[in-house]
């Protein structure tokens, strides 16, 4: 386990951890930003460039469009919610192909190549994008799907620390029993190769091998 005291990594992280509807997906042309604004009155899905220009709608304009909540880190699926109804939708990253997924909750992370989805309802669920494969990993309220590991062979989840019990971050294999990493931390990133797993305690950053 590795002290990583990096104030700006941190208030970085705080900044952008609000904007739970602000996402990065990276087309073949290059980055684009993908975001939930009301800028006409009603939240709708919008792409643009990190510079600001070209802001573009990615779905037509209905009485309630989905929220984008999740972008695969590969760019080319983005995941929906549908506010009224808790409807899970995905399309391809231009917009096209959306389609209900036929499952409800929040939509929390994707795997890097898009074919996997974690979600919270009651718990933590995953789902294949095709809709198939629906399966249960936990039964808190509490928990968080905070990414996948590269491979999509295994999640990381906090859960929340409440009244019965304290933070706790783990990861949780697709097969196999959950290897906790720390207690009394919540929140927590993959590195690109995998090797390593950033969580904050407090205002300091850490780092921790995915085998605890």
């Amino acid at each position: 386990m590795t002290g990583l005291l990096a104030p700006a990594l941190v208030a970085i992280g705080l900044l952008v951890a609000p904007a739970s509807d602000l996402r990065t997906a990276a087309p073949a042309r290059g980055y684009w930003i993908v975001l939930g604004s009301d800028r006409d009155g009603q939240v709708r899905p919008y792409s643009v460039r990190p510079d600001g220009s070209r802001l573009t709608l990615l779905l037509a304009p209905t009485p309630a469009s989905p929220t984008p909540r999740a972008v695969s880190r590969d760019g080319r699926v983005v995941v929906y919610e549908e506010g009224s109804t808790g409807d899970i939708y995905m399309s391809r990253a231009s917009g096209a192909g959306l389609r209900k997924l036929g499952v409800r909750g929040l939509p929390e992370a994707l795997s890097r190549d898009g074919r996997l989805l974690a979600y919270q309802n009651r718990g933590i669920w995953i789902v294949r994008t095709d809709g198939r494969g629906r399966r249960r990993l936990t039964s808190s309220i509490w928990d968080e799907a905070t990414g996948w590991s590269p491979g999509g062979d295994a999640l990381l989840i906090a859960r929340g620390a409440n009244r019965r019990q304290k933070a706790l971050l783990w990861v949780q294999p697709l097969r196999g029993p959950r290897r906790v990493l720390v207690r009394g931390a919540g929140g927590g990133a993959w590195s690109p190769d995998g090797r390593w797993i950033a969580y904050r305690v407090g205002q300091d950053l850490w780092a921790v091998q995915p085998n605890g």
